[in-house]
């Protein structure tokens, strides 16, 4: 019995220390989930997982010629690629064969560039030196990305100044968790729009000038989203409506306005139009979608009524379900409840603000949040317009190619709207147990994806409904 007592309060130690930082629990949830995802969730079962890693591949062999059309690769690949003919399992094939790289085929290959699959690259070279075999290669490259999340995810949620619970909440949500331990070029997409909200963030709540290695790590911010995703560069929107607080005031006081400030939001709009002009030289997927969008006529009503059609009226509970728990390519996705207890749990953080960040909060202004929240309603009517032209039929009443989970990184730009909210309603309760209750919700939240994933793989896959086939 006292060896008993001795393991109880060893563990209560434990998780007292793991609930005093917001960073700790993420890590304590966010590991064995990514490790449940990387092995357990079928290989290339994540969306597009077959043109994703047709492109890491070749980008491992220093091949940087990936043609999304057609590209040659050794037929293990593309037998790896093409392992859904024998239902869920056979997702799990190509670990005993090795790859014959002389035996070459043709198959489809993600647009983007190699900066997006860096941790993916790294773990198919990791492969290929211990045992070249295709499921060891998909294997390593979900280790290395899932490994990379959780090390980003701790450096944000510890630098974010304001909304810590916000970004652990969204952070763990499961289709940010499933694609971030997965194949996809989202999981570094996904952490390059959180660094961007929560890097701008801090500038705008910052209690000091602005420094200079604020600045160039937004302008590092920026390349990454220019060599990865173009329309991510909407993100940095609000950097035009810094404060001038956060800068010296002008040597020269004729000057009518601040040259500091000016000075930044020039250089970053100069930024963007580099970015967006080298992007297009260079022809890589983004610019080239975004310039066939440009160059198609759709008069302004229709677009009005397809984003009505799309997000408010036909595709909403769609879009909704994608944006937290469709999990795969394959479609299954957690009941009502957990979606409710999933929302729950980002609401309460976003109305809860502990005494460390009441300091910061005072430096959150109404054009802050008015700024944001057009930050998010422009990305979304840009990604809407991109895919309409990517993917859309002639007569579409909807902008098909969208997907939820391309909105999921956005929810932190709601942070500022709800400190002002936090005035007139707020939820009062101690931090640890604030901590615990979000530890538990984002838990069950979790349990949930893991037990539908065992399900599913028992159980096998119906692939036309998305329903276990028992």
């Amino acid at each position: 019995m006292t060896q008993f007592k001795k393991l109880a309060c060893k563990l209560k130690k434990f998780f007292d220390f793991i609930l005093l930082k917001p960073e700790r629990i993420f890590l304590t949830l966010a590991i064995p989930t990514c490790l449940f995802s990387a092995v357990f969730v079928p290989q290339l079962s994540e969306f597009d997982g077959d043109s994703h890693f047709n492109a890491i591949y070749t980008y491992s062999d220093f091949d940087f010629s990936c043609d999304p059309d057609n590209h040659t690769v050794p037929r293990a690949v593309a037998d790896k690629i093409h392992s859904s003919e024998g239902g869920a399992r056979g997702y799990y094939g190509g670990f005993a064969q090795k790859v014959d790289y002389t035996d070459t085929v043709e198959i489809r290959c993600a647009g983007y560039q190699p900066w997006a699959y860096v941790p993916q690259i790294i773990g198919v070279w990791m492969a290929k030196l211990i045992y070249p075999s295709v499921g060891l290669m998909v294997l390593l490259a979900r280790l290395f990305s899932a490994a990379l999340f959780c090390a980003a995810g701790y450096f944000l949620i510890r630098k974010l100044k304001i909304g810590k619970y916000v970004l652990l909440a969204v952070l763990l949500i499961p289709v940010i968790i499933q694609q971030s331990a997965s194949v996809s070029a989202d999981a570094s997409v996904n952490l390059i729009m959180l660094g961007i909200i929560v890097s701008i963030l801090n500038l705008f709540v910052s209690q000091k000038k602005a420094q200079k290695s604020q600045i160039i790590w937004l302008l590092a911010l920026l390349v990454l989203a220019t060599l990865t995703k173009l329309n991510n560069l909407i993100l940095f929107l609000p950097m035009i409506f810094l404060p001038s607080r956060l800068f010296a005031d002008n040597k020269l006081k004729k000057i009518p306005f601040n040259v500091q400030k000016w000075s930044v939001a020039l250089l970053f709009g100069v930024g963007f139009v580099a970015a967006y002009l080298v992007s297009s030289l260079t022809a890589d997927g983004s610019g080239g979608v975004i310039s066939a969008a440009i160059d198609g006529d759709v008069g302004v009503w229709r677009f009005l009524n397809i984003l009505y059609n799309t997000y408010i009226a036909d595709m909403s509970s769609v879009i909704l379900d994608e944006t937290f728990n469709q999990f795969s390519s394959f479609g299954y996705h957690s009941p009502m409840f957990i979606l409710i207890i999933n929302i729950m749990a980002i609401l309460f953080a976003l109305l809860y603000r502990n005494k460390t960040e009441t300091a910061y909060a005072k430096n959150i202004s109404k054009s802050l949040t008015g700024v944001c929240l057009a930050t998010g309603g422009l990305f979304v009517v840009a990604v809407s317009y991109i895919m309409l032209f990517a993917w859309a039929k002639p007569d579409v009443i909807f902008a098909d190619g969208v997907q939820g989970r391309y909105f999921t990184a956005l929810i932190p730009l709601l942070i500022p709207l709800f400190v002002i909210i936090q005035k007139r309603f707020r939820i009062e309760i101690t931090d640890q147990r604030f901590a615990k209750l979000m530890t538990v919700l984002l838990s069950i939240v979790l349990l949930s994806y893991m037990y539908l994933t065992i399900l599913f793989i028992q159980h096998d896959f119906d692939f036309n409904s998305g329903y276990v086939s028992f």
